[in-house]
């Protein structure tokens, strides 16, 4: 197969882009959660269609050699298709370049998908905006008979302006889908204000039309909140953004993840963790290898979640303060507002809050029960803690 890409690639080199060390993470992460989503979905009996939607979907290959999400998303597809025959799966494609979708048919191929009878691929060529109306106006995505689907809408645009952000939430409030959305704040920061670059600039304040509240003079975290606050609706009930930043700690994007589902945000800090180990930065592929480090990659993790867990406990005791709320009421605020995950939240942060004397552990159910239970918070309105 790696002949049959070289290939591909060799003929059509002038068609595909070079891949950036981001764009590997970001494949990488994406990869990681749709791994994570299958094995949920596919153990849920009320669930037959399994759908990932890749509205901008690029060639399939990088001139590399490294795959596209898309592809890399079919090759999960045919690994868990194989195992529950009575699913469906549906990867449906679109990109406006006729040449690109042509490079992507070909790559497709490769990987011999038409002998699995329950993989359907549907590719298209069309403006983004477009392609996002004729999901909506589908009845493909419908509950069907008390069978619902499970799907990913994953846009990722060249130019933050190319996506009109209020089609994206008309589909997540129609049918119940998860998104992960690749906002480009950089692209924001460098255009929003600038003279010379008008035409971007209209094409931005264009893309936020019909999002209630937003307001040109905004910079682009403000942006971003509203973004997530505008997709919360009819089905998505969570939402995280995670920071794309180069080894200068300039940030390049965010990726938006936003869900229906509590278990959509755990799984999703699972594989953030897991890709990245905690860095909100992505290290070159570049760094020697053979160079000496003073910590093991479990002493970095460890690090990263103590730094973390101190901006948690401000968050938490500042969003809390005077209040008596339950397990989930905390755990839900920091999966959304920090990088912890669930995992970390009795040992790194309730435990020692409770030592501090900061918060009460009700003990409603037993000393040992932490989910069940309610917390009483202590803490004043200035309180800062600080390492």
């Amino acid at each position: 197969m790696q002949e049959s890409i070289k290939n591909i690639i060799d003929l059509n080199k002038n068609d595909l882009d070079v891949v950036k060390e981001h764009t590997k993470y970001k494949i990488k992460y994406v990869k990681k959660y749709v791994e994570c989503w299958l094995r949920v979905v596919t153990n849920m009996p009320n669930v037959k269609n399994i759908n990932f939607i890749d509205c901008m979907c690029n060639a399939g290959v990088y001139q590399n050699g490294v795959l596209s999400t898309s592809i890399e998303v079919l090759k999960l597809f045919v690994e868990f298709s194989a195992n529950h025959p009575d699913k469906k799966f549906n990867l449906f494609l679109n990109d406006n370049d006729e040449k690109r979708i042509k490079i992507t048919k070909e790559i497709l191929k490769l990987f011999n998908y038409n002998q699995y009878n329950n993989i359907n691929i549907y590719c298209n060529t069309g403006d983004v905006n477009e392609y996002l109306d004729n999901l909506i106006n589908s009845s493909f995505f419908r509950k069907d008979n008390n069978f619902i689907h499970s799907t990913i809408l994953y846009v990722d645009p060249y130019n933050l302006g190319d996506v009109k952000i209020k089609k994206i939430i008309n589909f997540t409030n129609k049918f119940y889908s998860e998104v992960i959305f690749n906002y480009f704040n950089s692209d924001y920061r460098r255009n929003i204000s600038n003279s010379s670059a008008a035409n971007k600039t209209k094409k931005i304040i264009d893309s936020m039309e019909g999002i209630e509240g937003f307001q040109p003079d905004m910079d682009e975290m403000e942006v971003e909140k509203l973004i997530r606050l505008s997709l919360k609706g009819n089905n998505i009930k969570y939402s995280f953004s995670y920071p794309f930043r180069i080894k200068t700690n300039v940030e390049l994007y965010h990726i938006i993840f936003a869900t229906p589902n509590r278990k959509g945000l755990i799984e999703l800090k699972e594989s953030l963790w897991d890709v990245f180990n905690g860095d909100t930065y992505f290290k070159s592929a570049n760094i020697n290898p053979n160079q000496l480090t003073l910590f093991e990659k479990e002493d970095i993790r460890d690090m990263h979640v103590q730094n973390f867990a101190i901006e948690a406990k401000e968050l938490v005791i500042n969003k809390f303060k005077n209040m008596t709320v339950d397990y989930k009421a905390i755990s839900d605020f920091v999966l959304e507002n920090t990088m912890l995950k669930e995992t970390h939240i009795i040992k790194y942060l309730l435990n020692p809050l409770i030592d501090e004397n900061k918060i009460i552990k009700n003990n409603i159910v037993s000393n040992r029960d932490y989910k069940n239970d309610n917390y009483t918070f202590l803490c004043s309105n200035d309180l800062k803690i600080g390492i």
